[in-house]
């Protein structure tokens, strides 16, 4: 058993709260929220049955149109498990919402999720998207029992992933001190276990093709960078805005004493780019140490006032990057104005990236605005669109900083 605090980004962390809270995403009653009607009967009084809510963005290869916003964690948890995926394969996940409530009872019904995956290796992990109580409670007992025995609780905390063997039997609880928990299950099997069982089905393989792709890169700053950026913009030179395609005033031009931000930090996040994506497979041009090498061609800050915002737009160069320095506003309350409230955008005072799906499709990225994301640096190539969406009824400055790198000669 193992428990990951602070598992994902924050930004994914708040993206998968607002669309579990949202207006928009499709919740599905239970009578039940471990067993169906027809076991109701078999609960024991000690764990009533609880009525709550669900939605499943994928089981056995069906997927609901929600998947894509969900099925990162399976990638996280493997790289976090250090695990292959060429082993382990994502059988389902599951979205869960339990209600507040003040029965006197432990938890609820004792239970595995797939009765399969009881043969071979099996992993259940649970991603809470809220603070709450209501602990997940795990049983010794691999088999059904008239009697379980507690082995461990976990208790949920937000951006927390919980992953125990899903052999053994376990069960939720309400919240008695929050209004609601809500948890995202994700089920791992081994591809050995499910090949095995495919022979005997006769059912042939099936395996997923996810092809390759860009991506960004998302990194926290240390406070030695953060403190030579504040240096910098303390310093900073003349106005940048007619270079620039933002609808903000103030904007002004930086300066990298020394190349310090780029051999201290960029040159780091480069490489870690270029290994990660290997964008010489979609034509980019990777410098070799003999003829070319990169070089900061320009770097500015920007001090957004509210209703300033910056349309969809790329950079020119070859890397472009984007750090925030202080953010005022957050979105949840942004998201409360009456311009807000009502509506299926979750946009307002939020960064975008915007790129083509494998369909060609637009697709979207959305990073929400809230001051723990002070110090976050995001790494893309220059050419992916993104936008800043405006804030309101705040007067603070929101501070950011933004900058291109290009590749030059040595000679």
């Amino acid at each position: 058993m193992k428990e990951f605090k602070n598992f994902l980004p924050i930004s994914q962390a708040h993206e998968i709260h607002d669309i579990l809270t949202s207006n928009i995403f499709p919740w599905y009653w239970l009578d039940d929220v471990t067993v169906s009607k027809e076991e109701g009967s078999e609960v024991p009084s000690h764990c009533r049955s609880q009525p709550g809510m669900h939605h499943t963005p994928y089981v056995n290869g069906r997927a609901s149109e929600w998947y894509d916003k969900f099925s990162f964690i399976y990638h996280n948890i493997l790289d976090a498990m250090g695990l292959d995926c060429k082993d382990w394969q994502l059988d389902r996940i599951r979205c869960g919402l339990n209600f507040h409530h003040q029965m006197d009872c432990l938890h609820h019904q004792p239970h595995i999720d797939y009765p399969e995956t009881q043969v071979g290796d099996h992993f259940t992990c649970l991603y809470y998207v809220n603070d709450s109580d209501g602990p997940t409670v795990v049983f010794n007992e691999t088999e059904k029992s008239d009697e379980y025995t507690i082995k461990y609780k976990c208790h949920p905390e937000k951006n927390k992933l919980f992953v125990f063997d899903g052999k053994h039997y376990h069960a939720s609880s309400c919240p008695k001190e929050h209004d609601a928990r809500l948890v995202v299950t994700i089920n791992l099997s081994s591809r050995a276990r499910n090949e095995q069982q495919s022979e005997i089905r006769s059912i042939p393989e099936i395996r997923s093709i996810r092809p390759d792709n860009l991506g960004w890169v998302e990194q926290k700053l240390s406070p030695d960078a953060m403190s030579f950026l504040w240096h910098i913009i303390d310093n900073h030179g003349s106005s940048y805005k007619d270079k620039l395609a933002g609808n903000i005033n103030s904007s002004y031009a930086l300066t990298d004493e020394n190349d310090w931000f780029l051999n201290n930090v960029l040159a780091n996040t480069i490489n870690f780019y270029i290994n990660e994506f290997q964008p010489q497979k979609f034509m980019y041009v990777v410098p070799s140490k003999q003829e070319l090498r990169y070089c900061l061609s320009d770097m500015w800050v920007n001090f957004q006032k509210q209703t300033e915002f910056n349309p969809i737009h790329a950079h020119s160069g070859y890397f472009s990057f984007v750090i925030w320095m202080k953010i005022p506003t957050t979105f949840e309350e942004q998201k409360k104005l009456h311009i807000a409230s009502d509506v299926n955008s979750n946009c307002i005072s939020n960064f975008e990236m915007r790129y083509s799906d494998i369909l060609g499709r637009q697709a979207s990225y959305i990073y929400g605005m809230n001051p723990d994301a002070e110090g976050t640096m995001l790494f893309f190539p220059s050419s992916l669109n993104h936008s800043v969406y405006p804030f309101y009824n705040c007067d603070e400055d929101r501070i950011s900083i933004s900058g291109n790198i290009m590749v030059e000669s040595y000679t």
